[in-house]
């Protein structure tokens, strides 16, 4: 993109003009997705009616604890918990308190790694 300044006197020499212009370059921007480093997670099933399952591997073989955090689109968090993940394998169900209808964010935290699901919950 290219901005441009232009700069008319009115003071004791009116009439003179300025100008000054530059150009913007951007490059690489956007979000990348996040996943856990080697492993493996789904949120089943998608769209749901408050009740779905986290499932899939860390890509480790430690027990871990993971914490689980639904928000919906304007950042009310209105779940949230902690799991433990037992030789890295996941299957979790998760049961929300009456949700409405309409998009939802899922964040799962475990150590360094994080993964965001979007979930769409249909009564």
């Amino acid at each position: 993109d290219s901005v441009c300044c232009e700069v008319t006197s009115s003071g004791g020499c009116p009439g003179i003009i300025g100008r000054s212009c530059t150009s913007v370059i951007l490059a690489g921007v956007g979000v990348q997705p996040v996943v856990f480093s080697g492993g493996d997670i789904r949120l089943i099933p998608n769209p749901n009616n408050g009740v779905f399952t986290l499932k899939g591997s860390l890509g480790t073989t430690n027990d871990e604890e993971m914490t689980v955090e639904v928000m919906d689109v304007i950042g009310q968090v209105i779940y949230s918990g902690k799991i433990i993940v037992h030789n890295g394998d996941l299957n979790e169900k998760i049961q929300l308190n009456n949700p409405a209808n309409g998009m939802y964010i899922v964040n799962l935290r475990s150590g360094a790694d994080y993964k965001v699901f979007h979930m769409v919950i249909e009564q």
